[in-house]
């Protein structure tokens, strides 16, 4: 094992089952209190769809790991879902390589969501369109599976300093930029109305809306489908507008033998 990176322990699920320790320590699920001593789950919940080490689809259930590595704080505490123990295990022996795959693949995921705008440290400086073809040339940087985005080197090492921050005002970036247009009116987990702007908060530089925070940890036990419900709401909304009025007055039919205009 890499010494650099500190023992850890996976749940073979989020719901209060017997847990499955690799090494010294245990994690909770989260949501739920952690166990005295062990690593705290910080930031997004894991929103890949794959394993990372296996490349196969997560299964409903997946294996729950709590990195710790108190030496880097963008990474320590930053939670990462496997289809299986062995490959939590594989990850353990050099976590580097894997680490940057599953940046990558974040940074390509919340880029559809990350809202345009200057860098948060030089505040001058714009950064590239996330939507357009030069949406990498900024530093895009995960910290516990949140996008941030910066202008330069620089900046990279003053979040790494101080990351919480910087995740802070990112997601205040998110809510302000996600909540004119958010579409769900309902709670994605009691499915009550939601009331004003409800309880919100960001995942994976998405916002939800709960009714209260009690739901909060039930989004982040299974992100993914509050994404397909928040998706599904968003679709339909955007048909509805594309659909002509029906109460609008018809076009009188043109006159027989009239020319066209």
């Amino acid at each position: 094992m890499n010494v650099r990176f500190a023992a850890v322990a996976v749940v073979a699920a989020l719901a209060p089952l017997p847990l499955l320790a690799l090494t010294q320590g245990t994690a909770a699920p989260q949501g739920s209190p952690a166990t005295q001593g062990s690593p705290t789950p910080k930031g997004s919940p894991y929103t890949l769809t794959t394993c990372i080490v296996s490349g196969k689809p997560l299964p409903a259930k997946p294996h729950i790991l709590v990195f710790s590595n108190p030496k880097d704080p963008v990474d320590d505490g930053r939670e990462i879902r496997f289809c299986c123990p062995n490959c939590a295990e594989t990850f353990l022996k050099d976590p580097k390589p894997y680490l940057s795959k599953i940046d990558a693949a974040m940074v390509e995921q919340q880029l559809a969501h990350y809202p345009a705008g200057n860098c948060p440290i030089m505040s001058d400086e714009a950064l590239p369109d996330p939507r357009g073809p030069e949406a990498k040339d900024a530093d895009n940087i995960i910290v516990g599976n949140q996008l941030v985005r910066v202008c330069c080197g620089k900046c990279v090492r003053k979040v790494n300093a101080d990351p919480e921050r910087f995740v802070r005002g990112a997601e205040r970036a998110i809510i302000k930029a996600q909540a004119k247009d958010y579409p769900l009116a309902t709670c994605p987990v009691s499915g009550q109305p939601i009331e004003g702007n409800g309880h919100e908060f960001v995942i994976a530089s998405r916002l939800v809306r709960t009714c209260c925070p009690k739901c909060e940890p039930a989004v982040r036990a299974d992100p993914l489908a509050t994404f397909a419900k928040i998706d599904a709401a968003a679709k339909e909304r955007s048909g509805a507008a594309a659909k002509p009025d029906a109460t609008a007055t018809p076009a009188a039919p043109a006159k027989p033998g009239s020319a066209a205009k």
